[in-house]
């Protein structure tokens, strides 16, 4: 059996990374008006087959990066939204976070993109379905 260390007890990793945390890619949730959130299970995920979340109103999207990261961009359908220089706040990573309603119902891809000093760039990206 292997030893756990949590998270927050983990060193700052220094490779350029960027993650989508709210909505993630990796969990189906429904996101109702940024107040709450409907978390996985099995009715969300017949009901969420091709998106990763249901979005009903506006939603807060929230990226996690390495601390070397010093510009982020969120992007909806392509459409730069917002762009943040400052982390909303740091631990082992730092976090932005930026608001938006994604416009007209229907699919919609959200990607954030974050960029280093040396101008190096990686992405996450997430499908969502608007309400």
């Amino acid at each position: 059996m292997g030893s756990y260390v949590p998270e927050n007890d983990l060193p700052p990793f220094d490779e350029t990374s960027v993650w989508l945390i709210k909505p993630s890619p990796y969990q189906k949730k429904i996101y109702v008006k940024d107040q709450f959130e409907v978390k996985e299970n099995v009715l969300i995920k017949k009901l969420l087959r091709d998106t990763s979340a249901m979005v009903i109103g506006s939603i807060t999207i929230q990226a996690r990066t390495s601390l070397n990261i010093k510009k982020v961009e969120f992007y909806g359908d392509n459409n730069l939204l917002f762009t943040c220089t400052k982390p909303d706040f740091t631990d082992h990573a730092a976090y932005y976070t930026t608001k938006t309603d994604l416009g007209s119902r229907g699919k919609h891809r959200i990607k954030v993109k974050a960029y280093d000093a040396n101008e190096n760039t990686v992405t996450d990206t997430v499908t969502v379905w608007k309400l």
